[in-house]
C-alpha cells in the first residue's frame, strides 16, 4: 500500500476499519496479522507475508532460545479477520502495548500498515527524493 498517512479512529467495540486500497492485500483470505512493534506501534501484514516470516522461522533449528522467540512472537501478536465492512479487531493487549486508545495513525508501507497511537507516531516530513534515490541503489533497487 503506498499513499499518505491517515488518521483513523477506533469505533465503540474498538474495531479499526482497514483502509480500503489495503483491504485488496487480504481480500482473498480476510485475515490480517497484527504484530507488536518498535517502538511502540503495531505493524499488519497480510497472510502471504506472515506466511514467509513463519516458514523462516520453522526452518531454524530448534534450540533453547527459539523456543523463546515463538513463545514472544506468539504473545504479542494476533490472527485476526476482518468482518465485511472491512474492520478488524485488535485485541487489548496489543492496543496497550502501542498506546493506541480510540484514535490511530495508519502510516502505508509498501506490503504493510504500520499503526501508531497520534502521540507516538512519527512526524511527517517531506521526502527528500534524493536521499530516497540513493538508499535505493544502496540496496540495488
Amino acid at each position: 500500500m503506498t499513499g499518505p498517512r491517515r488518521a483513523c479512529t477506533l469505533d465503540a467495540k474498538k474495531r479499526l476499519t482497514i483502509p480500503s486500497e489495503w483491504r485488496e492485500l487480504v481480500k482473498t483470505s480476510g485475515f490480517v496479522y497484527v504484530i507488536a512493534e518498535r517502538p511502540k506501534c503495531l505493524m499488519l501484514l497480510p497472510p502471504a507475508e506472515m506466511d514467509q516470516r513463519m516458514e523462516k522461522v520453522r526452518q531454524m533449528p530448534l534450540v533453547k532460545g527459539s523456543v523463546s522467540l515463538l513463545s514472544k512472537v506468539a504473545e504479542f501478536s494476533e490472527h485476526v479477520k476482518m468482518d465485511p465492512q472491512g474492520r478488524i479487531r485488535i485485541c487489548d493487549r496489543l492496543l496497550e502495548f502501542a498506546e493506541i486508545e480510540d484514535k490511530a495513525v495508519a502510516v502505508p508501507a509498501m506490503d504493510r500498515l504500520l499503526l501508531w497511537s497520534p502521540a507516538r507516531a512519527p512526524a511527517e516530513k517531506p521526502v527528500d527524493v534524493d536521499e530516497l534515490m540513493m538508499a535505493l541503489e544502496e540496496l540495488g533497487i
